[in-house]
């Protein structure tokens, strides 16, 4: 085979990359010295709460009055929620696929604000479909029955230190679990 050359003009290549572990491989400095460089952190706590409290609330705005102060809280349980488990739930070769990222927690978000007035008239019915959200979104992906424990303890204490509910009052009529919704 003949090997000719071919120069290409007028384009721009836009690359991304996140950092090396998990299975991700450093690029070399050859080929990063041809690309500007920019570096997006995390997000911190704070940003993240401004940002899915103010959907979460504008969504709740129109619910019962009851319902509209737990915009915050919710956000506030959550990010708790998704920040312990990204700490403490590591990806392992037994659970490679242990890794959550905010995409996670958008989720858990997105999920909540699909409720609507006629259904979730009631903060036990909207803290329910909160925790349906959580364990759809992270425990979904736990297999350990170790781990789902963990989480519905985690669940447990957000429920108790941001919500003022708990696990047992919500889910006393389905025999303490969380059905499905």
């Amino acid at each position: 085979e003949k090997c000719e050359v071919k120069n290409i003009k007028d384009i721009q290549l836009m690359a991304s990359m996140a950092p090396p572990g998990g299975g991700r491989n450093a690029f070399s400095q050859r080929i990063m010295s041809v690309f500007a460089t920019l570096n997006m952190t995390n997000p911190s706590d704070a940003q993240l709460h401004r940002i899915y409290s103010t959907l979460l609330n504008d969504k709740l705005s129109t619910f019962d009055d009851q319902l509209k102060p737990l915009g915050d809280p919710i956000t506030k349980a959550t990010i708790e929620l998704y920040a312990s488990i990204a700490e403490e739930l590591l990806p392992t070769p037994a659970k490679s696929h242990y890794l959550f990222n905010t995409r996670d927690l958008a989720k858990v978000i997105q999920g909540v604000m699909q409720a609507t007035r006629q259904y979730y008239d009631s903060k036990e019915n909207l803290l329910q479909l909160w925790c349906h959200e959580c364990f759809r979104i992270f425990g979904d992906r736990m297999w350990d029955h170790d781990d789902k424990a963990w989480l519905r303890n985690q669940l447990d204490q957000k429920l108790s230190g941001n919500l003022n509910s708990s696990w047992e009052s919500l889910f006393e009529p389905f025999y303490g679990e969380c059905p499905p919704f």
